[in-house]
């Protein structure tokens, strides 16, 4: 189950990714509230990305909102467009050995129609 997610917008392509929480208590270490942190997550691909601007934004009467100020990269290289769907969500790392939690982001990408 993703804890933050989103159907990318021009904003999200052109300047930096905003996911919004899936619900109003996304489990996140107290760490990542208000003030910069990185984050680090592998893709579908094993690829590892490192986020080093990642502040989580909580507000009364919103869903927590996570942004991501350094993601242009990821959104070139992954080619990313409007539309195209981003999830982020923590995974149990089995294969270390330790009850660690990978972070893990998966792409959606929209349907295009091919000329």
């Amino acid at each position: 189950m993703a804890v933050f997610s989103k159907v990318l917008t021009k904003i999200d392509v052109e300047r930096r990714l905003s996911l919004t929480a899936d619900d109003d208590e996304a489990a996140l270490p107290p760490s990542f509230r208000e003030q910069p942190v990185l984050l680090q997550v592998k893709d579908e691909d094993g690829s590892l990305w490192s986020f080093r601007r990642c502040t989580i934004l909580i507000r009364p009467g919103i869903r927590p909102k996570l942004l991501i100020d350094d993601s242009r990269q990821f959104v070139r290289t992954r080619g990313l467009n409007t539309g195209d769907e981003i999830n982020l969500f923590w995974e149990d790392d089995r294969t270390s050995g330790r009850p660690d939690h990978q972070h893990k982001i998966e792409v959606i990408r929209k349907n295009r129609v091919s000329n």
